[in-house]
């Protein structure tokens, strides 16, 4: 079984499930989910979701509110492919080299430290001119 489980692991769960599972939030998916679509922006790849899923994840509070507002009735969810649902074929995640990845992972980190430094030299700034109460009671 072991074997089994291992062999069709997704490699987006190999990547982020341990992350996943403490960070939680509907079991680690939400976490699993965020990471990937960081992944590919920062790699400048294709996301694994297009403009149908999109409109299918963004008319849930809509529905969800029609549906509260007539006793919690079920409301259907349209059908925004027109039908054409089932038709992707051979679909794959795509992956950056191993390279790539590791170059966009570093230009990240040093973007984040940027924008740390300039925060703290603008608390340090707030700090002089008193201005600062983060933290104070």
């Amino acid at each position: 079984m072991k074997a089994l489980v291992e062999r069709y692991t997704s490699p987006i769960v190999k990547k982020y499930g341990d992350e996943a599972k403490e960070v939680g939030g509907h079991g680690g998916m939400d976490f699993i989910m965020d990471s990937r679509l960081v992944y590919c922006l920062q790699n400048g790849l294709p996301l694994d979701m297009d403009v149908y899923d999109l409109a299918e994840w963004c008319c849930l509070a809509e529905l969800g509110s029609i549906s509260m507002d007539n006793g919690c009735l079920p409301v259907e969810v349209p059908d925004f492919t027109r039908g054409h649902w089932n038709e992707v074929k051979g679909y794959k995640h795509a992956y950056a080299s191993p390279e790539d990845e590791a170059k966009a992972l570093a230009d990240a980190k040093a973007f984040t430290a940027e924008l740390k430094a300039k925060g703290a030299k603008y608390w340090a700034k707030m700090d002089k001119k008193g201005g600062n109460k983060k933290g104070k009671k």
